[in-house]
């Protein structure tokens, strides 16, 4: 995958990630984390029972960043 990743919900996960650095609760993505993906680009925050919940920053291609909220895998707040 070279686009950029739709980081406004991560249900779209599927095979796009090559890993996952951080904490785990029963076998889940819970805790502090990062998600790394085949697009160079990865996520750094807050995981509960396998999603993406709460704080977080996407890193883009590029270098630059999207911090926002996120509930459920789904983005619901923008940081200015």
């Amino acid at each position: 995958m070279h686009e950029e990743f739709p980081y406004h919900n991560w249900n779209f996960l599927e095979n796009y990630w090559v890993k996952y650095e951080g904490e785990f609760s029963q076998d889940n993505k819970h805790g502090k984390g990062r998600i790394y993906l085949t697009s160079d680009e990865y996520v750094e925050g807050e995981f509960r029972d396998d999603m993406l919940n709460g704080w977080a920053k996407f890193y883009k291609q590029n270098g630059d960043y999207i911090e926002g909220r996120w509930e459920n895998n789904v983005l619901v707040e923008l940081r200015n």
